[in-house]
């Protein structure tokens, strides 16, 4: 069931432009994902539902502006990819883990640690 699942990779192509947003909801029973790759995928609800154990997240061409601290525990992620992205602003002490940390190609970002 949901609770083994440990990697998802899920990437739009060009020409899917209809694709609903993926629901965070979907991730609440998803305990032990440590690997999320997406790109062109836009995400809704709070992030809260992510799993703690979550290593890797590429989310390449994210479509938000700022990443939603607040709801989204990026302790443990060691690989934070967010290439391509739209991201302005990224602010919280959450990222002292991250090893690598990947804006290649976005928006100007003002990045701050507090």
């Amino acid at each position: 069931g949901t609770k083994k699942v440990e990697a998802i990779i899920f990437h739009r192509h060009d020409g899917q432009h209809n694709i609903p947003p993926l629901n965070t909801m979907s991730f609440r029973k998803m305990d032990e994902l440590r690997i999320l790759d997406t790109s062109c995928i836009r995400m809704e609800g709070s992030y809260q539902y992510l799993s703690k154990l979550l290593k890797f997240l590429r989310w390449w061409q994210c479509p938000l502006k700022s990443l939603p601290i607040i709801n989204f525990d990026v302790m443990n992620i060691v690989v934070l990819d967010l290439t391509e992205s739209i991201i302005e602003e990224f602010l919280g002490p959450s990222v002292t883990n991250t090893w690598f940390f990947c804006l290649l190609h976005s928006q100007e970002a003002n990045y701050s640690q507090t």
